[in-house]
């Protein structure tokens, strides 16, 4: 998809627990989806390699923590 594309939290969908070896990352990624904030700008912002800010964050859209408008 674009990196165009804005996160926000997830409503109604129900979470599912899976284990990850970076739960700050997870927690940064989780506070900065506002529904506002492009896909680039966590790119820009957090100081982690691009494809692993991109599979935090599929991973928790998977998780139905966050969806993608």
């Amino acid at each position: 998809g674009s990196m165009d594309r804005v996160t926000l939290p997830s409503r109604g969908r129900r979470t599912v627990r899976i284990p990850t070896p970076d739960p700050d990352l997870m927690l940064k990624i989780i506070r900065m989806s506002d529904g506002h904030r492009p896909i680039k700008e966590f790119i820009r912002k957090l100081e982690e390699p691009e494809l692993h800010i991109l599979m935090v964050i599929s991973h928790l859209t998977r998780s139905g923590y966050l969806e993608l408008a």
